[in-house]
Formats: C-alpha cells, structure tokens, sequence
C-alpha cells in the first residue's frame, strides 16, 4: 500500500512537473508571440506615419510646383515687358536727342534774327 502512495505521490510530481514545463514552454511561446505582434504593431504604426507624411509632401510639392510654374509665367511676362520698355527708353532718348538738335537749331536761328 506504501508503494501505491509512493508511486501516486511521484505521478502527482511528475505530473505536476510536467505540465508546470509545458505551461512554461506555452507561456513562452504566447509571450513571444504577443513580443511580435507588439513589434508588427509598432512597425505598422511606423509605415503609416512614413505613408501619411509622404502623402503630405507630395501635396506639397505639388503646391510649391504649381506656384514655381505661376512665378515663371510672370517672370517671363516680366521679361518681355521689360523688353518692350528698353525699346522705348531707346526710342524717346533718340526722340530726345532729335528735339534737343530741332531746340538748338531753333535758338540758333532765333540768335541770328530769324534767317
């Protein structure tokens, strides 16, 4: 009868043993599992941040991109407009300076009596 207690006793350890490793073995595992959903987690997190801020910068670029193109346009109008007014700064200094020759002729004559 001693044996028969002796042995159940040692099956209980035994058995408690066991399933005290296989708990520590699933713990284990469902911890590292839980590690790696925690770290999939994060990395998706991070995706998104780094997707939304792309998506924000392109925006941006488009927005910079459309008012570079507006800033050239009027740039180049610019030019052109600053072209055109060269040429008449050109035209009136030669206007000028034929008026200044008809004025002095002018006085000359008016110097010398009229003839």
């Amino acid at each position: 009868m001693m044996e028969r207690v002796i042995e159940l006793a040692a099956a209980i350890i035994a058995g408690g043993t066991v399933t005290a490793i296989i708990t520590t073995i699933g713990n284990r595992r469902r911890n590292q599992a839980h590690a790696r959903s925690v770290e999939v987690r994060g990395e998706l997190a991070i995706v998104d941040t780094a997707t939304n801020l792309v998506e924000t910068l392109r925006s941006e670029i488009d927005r910079i991109s459309d008012r570079v193109k507006v800033l050239e346009d009027e740039n180049r109008q610019m030019r052109l407009e600053m072209v055109r007014m060269t040429g008449e700064i050109s035209e009136l200094r030669v206007e000028n300076a034929m008026l200044s020759r008809e004025r002095d002729s002018l006085a000359a004559k008016l110097d010398s009596g009229g003839h």
